[in-house]
């Protein structure tokens, strides 16, 4: 494993869209780095983790909020 390794870890979130759907979901952020940085990033799109594991792209465009869960229960 090189030196620069920086793991990525899951981020339970609530995404709300321009069309008022809204989906909850994970995404994988660096550790080092916060959701508000992925979403700053160029990339157009994003992957999100559904509950049954199924994997969607989505554009940042269609994206109005992103809230985190809190994990604390």
């Amino acid at each position: 494993m090189s030196s620069k390794y920086i793991p990525k870890v899951r981020v339970p979130v609530m995404l709300a869209f321009a069309d008022g759907t809204a989906l909850d979901g994970n995404v994988y952020i660096l550790a080092t780095e916060r959701v508000l940085d992925m979403l700053n990033q160029h990339e157009h799109f994003f992957p999100l983790e559904l509950s049954d594991g199924d994997i969607h792209l989505i554009s940042k465009r269609e994206v109005l909020w992103v809230k985190p869960h809190d994990n604390g229960g």
